[in-house]
Protein backbone atom coordinates (compact mmCIF):
# COMPACT_ATOMS: atom_id res chain seq x y z
CA UNK A 1 0.00 0.00 0.00
CA UNK A 2 2.86 2.37 0.86
CA UNK A 3 4.53 1.56 -2.47
CA UNK A 4 1.37 2.34 -4.32
CA UNK A 5 1.03 5.72 -2.53
CA UNK A 6 4.65 6.64 -3.34
CA UNK A 7 4.20 5.75 -7.03
CA UNK A 8 1.02 7.74 -7.18
CA UNK A 9 2.69 10.77 -5.54
CA UNK A 10 5.62 10.67 -7.99
CA UNK A 11 3.25 10.54 -10.93
CA UNK A 12 0.93 13.22 -9.55
CA UNK A 13 3.38 15.35 -7.59
CA UNK A 14 1.46 18.63 -8.17
CA UNK A 15 -1.80 17.12 -6.94
CA UNK A 16 -0.01 15.53 -3.96
CA UNK A 17 1.47 18.90 -3.00
CA UNK A 18 -1.94 20.46 -3.02
CA UNK A 19 -3.32 17.65 -0.86
CA UNK A 20 -0.50 18.01 1.68
CA UNK A 21 -0.96 21.77 1.71
CA UNK A 22 -4.75 21.42 2.15
CA UNK A 23 -4.28 18.92 4.98
CA UNK A 24 -1.79 21.25 6.69
CA UNK A 25 -4.09 24.25 6.39
CA UNK A 26 -7.05 22.25 7.71
CA UNK A 27 -5.09 21.03 10.72
CA UNK A 28 -3.71 24.53 11.35
CA UNK A 29 -7.19 26.10 11.15
CA UNK A 30 -8.61 23.47 13.51
CA UNK A 31 -5.79 24.12 15.99
CA UNK A 32 -6.33 27.92 15.74
CA UNK A 33 -10.06 27.59 16.45
CA UNK A 34 -9.47 25.17 19.34
CA UNK A 35 -6.90 27.56 20.81
CA UNK A 36 -9.45 30.45 20.77
CA UNK A 37 -12.04 28.32 22.54
CA UNK A 38 -9.66 27.49 25.38
CA UNK A 39 -8.23 30.98 25.78
CA UNK A 40 -9.67 33.14 28.55
CA UNK A 41 -9.87 36.70 27.42
CA UNK A 42 -9.30 39.27 30.11
CA UNK A 43 -10.53 42.79 29.58
CA UNK A 44 -9.02 45.34 31.91
CA UNK A 45 -11.46 48.06 32.85
CA UNK A 46 -10.27 50.96 34.91
CA UNK A 47 -13.01 51.39 37.45
CA UNK A 48 -13.67 54.35 39.68
CA UNK A 49 -12.47 53.40 43.13
CA UNK A 50 -15.68 54.90 44.49
CA UNK A 51 -13.77 57.03 46.95
CA UNK A 52 -14.63 60.36 45.37
CA UNK A 53 -12.70 63.54 45.85
CA UNK A 54 -11.38 64.67 49.18
CA UNK A 55 -13.53 67.06 51.23
CA UNK A 56 -12.93 68.73 54.60
CA UNK A 57 -15.45 68.83 57.43
CA UNK A 58 -15.27 70.73 60.74
CA UNK A 59 -16.89 68.66 63.52
CA UNK A 60 -17.40 70.46 66.85
CA UNK A 61 -19.48 70.28 70.01
CA UNK A 62 -20.38 67.05 71.77
CA UNK A 63 -17.94 64.68 70.05
CA UNK A 64 -14.97 62.75 71.45
CA UNK A 65 -12.36 64.50 69.25
CA UNK A 66 -13.54 67.85 67.82
CA UNK A 67 -11.57 68.98 64.79
CA UNK A 68 -11.31 69.22 61.03
CA UNK A 69 -11.43 65.90 59.20
CA UNK A 70 -10.72 64.73 55.68
CA UNK A 71 -13.57 62.69 54.21
CA UNK A 72 -14.63 61.67 50.71
CA UNK A 73 -17.28 63.25 48.52
CA UNK A 74 -20.50 61.35 49.10
CA UNK A 75 -19.76 60.61 52.76
CA UNK A 76 -22.57 61.16 55.22
CA UNK A 77 -22.96 62.96 58.55
CA UNK A 78 -22.52 59.60 60.32
CA UNK A 79 -19.08 59.25 58.67
CA UNK A 80 -18.03 62.65 60.04
CA UNK A 81 -19.16 61.60 63.52
CA UNK A 82 -17.17 58.36 63.24
CA UNK A 83 -14.08 60.35 62.18
CA UNK A 84 -14.51 62.54 65.30
CA UNK A 85 -14.67 59.48 67.56
CA UNK A 86 -18.45 59.44 67.92
CA UNK A 87 -20.69 61.27 70.34
CA UNK A 88 -19.01 62.34 73.55
CA UNK A 89 -20.43 61.97 77.04
CA UNK A 90 -21.58 65.61 77.02
CA UNK A 91 -23.53 65.27 73.74
CA UNK A 92 -27.26 65.98 73.85
CA UNK A 93 -28.29 62.66 72.32
CA UNK A 94 -31.96 63.60 72.28
CA UNK A 95 -31.24 66.75 70.24
CA UNK A 96 -29.00 64.75 67.89
CA UNK A 97 -31.77 62.19 67.34
CA UNK A 98 -34.35 64.94 66.70
CA UNK A 99 -32.44 67.46 64.61
CA UNK A 100 -29.40 65.90 62.95
CA UNK A 101 -29.88 63.77 59.86
CA UNK A 102 -27.10 61.15 60.07
CA UNK A 103 -27.85 60.00 56.52
CA UNK A 104 -27.35 63.42 54.92
CA UNK A 105 -24.47 63.77 52.45
CA UNK A 106 -21.78 66.20 53.52
CA UNK A 107 -20.38 68.93 51.29
CA UNK A 108 -16.84 70.28 51.31
CA UNK A 109 -16.40 72.94 53.97
CA UNK A 110 -19.31 71.79 56.11
CA UNK A 111 -19.33 72.69 59.80
CA UNK A 112 -21.15 70.07 61.83
CA UNK A 113 -22.02 71.09 65.37
CA UNK A 114 -23.26 68.44 67.81
CA UNK A 115 -25.37 70.00 70.59
CA UNK A 116 -24.11 69.64 74.16
CA UNK A 117 -26.36 68.96 77.16
CA UNK A 118 -27.67 72.15 78.74
CA UNK A 119 -27.17 74.40 75.70
CA UNK A 120 -30.88 74.78 75.10
CA UNK A 121 -31.54 75.75 78.71
CA UNK A 122 -31.38 79.36 79.83
CA UNK A 123 -27.81 80.37 80.66
CA UNK A 124 -26.61 82.91 83.16
CA UNK A 125 -25.08 86.10 81.87
CA UNK A 126 -21.75 87.34 83.16
CA UNK A 127 -23.59 89.93 85.24
CA UNK A 128 -25.51 87.15 87.04
CA UNK A 129 -28.87 87.94 85.42
CA UNK A 130 -30.78 85.04 83.88
CA UNK A 131 -30.99 85.44 80.15
CA UNK A 132 -34.61 85.74 79.03
CA UNK A 133 -36.25 84.46 75.87
CA UNK A 134 -36.55 87.95 74.42
CA UNK A 135 -32.76 88.40 74.16
CA UNK A 136 -31.82 84.84 73.16
CA UNK A 137 -31.08 83.93 69.59
CA UNK A 138 -33.00 81.05 68.01
CA UNK A 139 -30.89 78.16 66.74
CA UNK A 140 -32.34 77.41 63.30
CA UNK A 141 -30.77 73.93 63.40
CA UNK A 142 -32.47 72.85 66.62
CA UNK A 143 -35.52 75.12 67.11
CA UNK A 144 -38.99 73.61 67.06
CA UNK A 145 -41.62 74.72 64.59
CA UNK A 146 -43.34 76.81 67.29
CA UNK A 147 -40.04 78.52 68.24
CA UNK A 148 -39.38 79.40 64.60
CA UNK A 149 -42.98 80.55 64.18
CA UNK A 150 -42.36 83.26 66.80
CA UNK A 151 -39.75 84.96 64.59
CA UNK A 152 -40.87 88.02 62.58
CA UNK A 153 -42.26 87.02 59.18
CA UNK A 154 -41.90 83.28 59.81
CA UNK A 155 -45.20 81.46 59.93
CA UNK A 156 -45.95 77.78 60.14
CA UNK A 157 -45.19 77.15 56.45
CA UNK A 158 -41.84 78.97 56.53
CA UNK A 159 -40.91 77.28 59.80
CA UNK A 160 -41.55 73.96 58.05
CA UNK A 161 -39.29 75.02 55.14
CA UNK A 162 -36.52 76.03 57.56
CA UNK A 163 -36.73 72.63 59.29
CA UNK A 164 -36.64 70.77 55.95
CA UNK A 165 -33.50 72.69 54.89
CA UNK A 166 -31.45 71.63 57.95
CA UNK A 167 -28.64 71.54 58.83
CA UNK A 168 -27.38 75.06 58.16
CA UNK A 169 -23.68 75.82 58.41
CA UNK A 170 -24.17 79.60 58.49
CA UNK A 171 -27.23 81.76 59.04
CA UNK A 172 -26.89 83.04 55.46
CA UNK A 173 -27.92 79.60 54.17
CA UNK A 174 -31.47 80.15 55.47
CA UNK A 175 -31.85 82.73 52.66
CA UNK A 176 -32.57 79.77 50.38
CA UNK A 177 -35.96 79.31 52.06
CA UNK A 178 -36.76 82.82 53.29
CA UNK A 179 -37.45 86.05 51.41
CA UNK A 180 -34.65 88.60 51.78
CA UNK A 181 -36.80 91.08 53.74
CA UNK A 182 -37.64 88.40 56.34
CA UNK A 183 -33.99 87.36 56.57
CA UNK A 184 -32.88 90.98 57.11
CA UNK A 185 -35.38 91.38 59.96
CA UNK A 186 -34.38 88.19 61.81
CA UNK A 187 -30.67 87.74 61.01
CA UNK A 188 -29.61 89.15 64.40
CA UNK A 189 -32.08 86.90 66.21
CA UNK A 190 -30.93 83.57 64.77
CA UNK A 191 -27.87 81.38 65.05
CA UNK A 192 -26.69 77.97 63.85
CA UNK A 193 -24.89 77.09 67.12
Amino acid sequence: MLEWALKWMRANWVLAGWLVLGLGLSLGGAWWMWRDLNTTQVEIIEADDGLGTEIWVDVQGGVVRPGVYSLREGDRVKDALIAAGGLGGQADREAVAKYINLAEKIKDGTKLYIPVLGESEQENREDGQVQGLSDRRVNINTATKSELDQLWGVGEARAEMIIEGRPYQTIDEVKKVLPSNVYEQIKDMITVY
